[in-house]
Order: C-alpha cells, then structure tokens, then sequence
C-alpha cells in the first residue's frame, strides 16, 4: 500500500509539473517582457509597448530629427549667441550701420550674417575672411561663369571681384564700385580715352559697354560678346527698311562681318568706318573691284 501511496503521489507531482511547463509557454513573449519591466499582462502599457508598428516609425523618425539638429548647427557653427552672427559685429564695426542705408546691400550683410564670409575667431586670410579672397565669392556665386565659355573677363578668372564689386553695399545696382563705362574704364583706360576723343560716336557705346558685352564671361563669342557678329548687330540695325540697303550699296551685308569695315567704338570717318578707308569704299564704290550686289557671289572679286 505504501509503495503504491508513493507511486500515486510521484505521478500527481509529475502531472503538476507538466501542467506548469505547458502554462508557462502558452503566455506570450510580449506579456513576459512587461512582466520583468514591472507591468502586469493586460494592463496600460507605453505606446511603444502597446503598439510595436508605431514604435518602428518612431525609430525611423529619429535620423530626420538628427538631420534637422544638424542642419541647425551648421547654421550657426560658431556657437553665436543670438545676434552674435551681425548684429553684434556692428557694435564695434559702426561705420557698417551707415553702409547698410546703401541702396543695395549685399544678402550676408543684409541679412547680418556676417560669419558668411568672415571667421569671428581667427583666419589665415586678410579681413579674417572664411576664405581665399581670390575664391570666397564663387563659393555662393558658381553660376558667373558659364560652364561652357567662349572667353572670360580676366579679372573674373582671377578671383578679384572687388575691383569691380563692393562686398558689403553700395547705391550702384550689384554693388558696383561705380555705375556704367566709368567703372570699365578704370582697368581700360586707353579705351576710354580713344571713345572720348572720335568724331563719330556709336551710340550703344556711350549708353553703356554691356550693350554688346557680358561682364563676366561668354558662351557665345569672343571679347565677351553676348552674341556673334553680324547676330549682334542686327538686334539694333534693323535690315527690313530701304535705307539699311543703300547705306550698303544694295550689297547682303547682313551676312559678312560687320567689324571688318567699322570700328564698333566709334571713329573719325562717316559710318564709324575705320579711319583708313580704301578708296573705293570711301566713294561707295565697292562694284568696282566686286560683282555686282544681285550677282550669285556678289562679295567676289571681278576678274581682271
């Protein structure tokens, strides 16, 4: 009787403990974490715990929120205290509050951000600039020279646009340093002076030289062109009317280059023409080395 009380008893405690081992693996993963984190299953949990799909979105957030957080800080590198990035700068820098009352101001001044192009702390540049002054202006302007140019303003190539620009403001639209041909005529002074000196002006000259030039560079033609010639001059000689054709003794003109027989800064002679003129020419008489203007090549030359 005893042996069999014995055997009763060892499998009822074999039973319980089976029971329990099936228990214990039936509860889901998920209740036995909130159970070691304090939590009882079903009860209110975090929205994390509550639902995993919100909880990977939230996750995928984070890096947006760490671009922001960055983006903030390269706006403000230096750590500035608020106004410390311009409007500080002008407490010490005074003649700059008058410089802001220019009719253009550049957009870093404007906006006081001086630290756009100057280093607050130290520099290996003169002016404490951020950069090689030669290079610190294509760093925001890239685009002023066309990828593909036919020529460059020397002094765009080399870097030195404040010969022409003032950095900070002036009451010469883009900041120049002084308006129109005045300003050209700084670095091309023989110009300058040949234009003053001819009888014969051209009228686009004396309204402005970027009529005809780009100041910076040209993808179209040489010498800065904005385009070739004769395309150029034909946005102002209009050849549609008679009187175009007789200047030019009925001869297609309007297919040769103009600029072998003008002087397109002007000129002592009628027509602005060079000054030495071929005779022929001078009389209008061009038929008479040349065919005739209705011939097939009217710019050939007769035979003799």
């Amino acid at each position: 009787m005893k042996r069999e009380d014995t055997n009763r008893r060892r499998y009822a405690l074999t039973g319980a403990l089976f029971l329990a081992a099936v228990l214990c693996m039936s509860v889901p993963a998920h209740s036995q974490e909130k159970n070691k984190s304090g939590t009882k299953p079903g009860g209110k949990g975090t929205a994390t715990e509550a639902a995993p799909v919100d909880a990977r979105e939230k996750n995928q957030s984070k890096p947006k929120q760490a671009e922001k957080a960055t983006t903030s800080a390269e706006k403000n590198v230096f750590k500035l205290k608020p106004g410390g990035k311009g409007k500080l700068c002008l407490t010490c820098h005074t003649a700059f509050t008058e410089k802001k009352k220019s009719r253009f101001v550049h957009t870093p001044v404007k906006s006081e951000e001086c630290d756009g192009c100057h280093n607050p702390h130290t520099s290996s540049y003169g002016k404490m600039l951020a950069s090689d002054a030669q290079n610190i202006c294509s760093t925001c302007h890239p685009a002023v020279i066309p990828e593909k140019t036919v020529s460059t303003h020397r002094v765009v190539v080399e870097g030195n646009c404040m010969k022409c620009h003032d950095p900070h403001a002036s009451d010469n639209k883009a900041q120049l340093l002084k308006t129109g041909n005045e300003l050209c005529f700084e670095c091309h002074k023989a110009m300058g002076e040949e234009i003053k000196k001819v009888k014969f002006k051209h009228s686009p000259v004396e309204k402005g030289c970027l009529n005809c030039h780009n100041p910076h560079a040209s993808s179209n033609a040489k010498f800065l062109l904005k385009d070739k010639v004769p395309s150029l001059c034909l946005g102002c000689h209009r050849i549609e009317g008679p009187g175009f054709a007789a200047r030019h003794m009925n001869y297609p003109v309007e297919k040769a280059d103009c600029t072998s027989c003008h002087n397109v800064h002007g000129s002592d002679q009628g027509g602005i023409l060079f000054n030495s003129v071929h005779k022929p020419v001078a009389n209008r008489m061009c038929n008479q080395c040349h065919e005739q203007p209705e011939a097939a090549n009217p710019f050939a030359l007769k035979k003799a």
